[in-house]
């Protein structure tokens, strides 16, 4: 399963973005969301600008680079 959320502080640079956020759910992931769809899951991938907060979903696997704006957390199914 893969999560894309808002970022909570948003890329103000990122125009294609704008038309997109009086649409989007604001609302952030949240942890039992993730343990959710680990149930029908083997993993799960999340996307969000730091490591601190995908640790906070329990992601032990990160994917990016220290110059990428962006990285990916994975957490797998125990």
């Amino acid at each position: 399963v893969y999560f894309d959320p808002m970022f909570r502080q948003p890329v103000r640079k990122s125009s294609e973005m704008v038309p997109l956020r009086p649409l989007a759910c604001h609302d952030p992931l949240s942890v039992e969301t993730v343990e959710r769809a680990l149930r029908v899951a083997p993993r799960v991938v999340i996307k969000e600008r730091s490591v601190e907060i995908l640790q906070e979903y329990g992601c032990t696997e990160f994917v990016g680079t220290k110059y990428s704006a962006v990285r990916f957390g994975i957490r797998k199914r125990l």
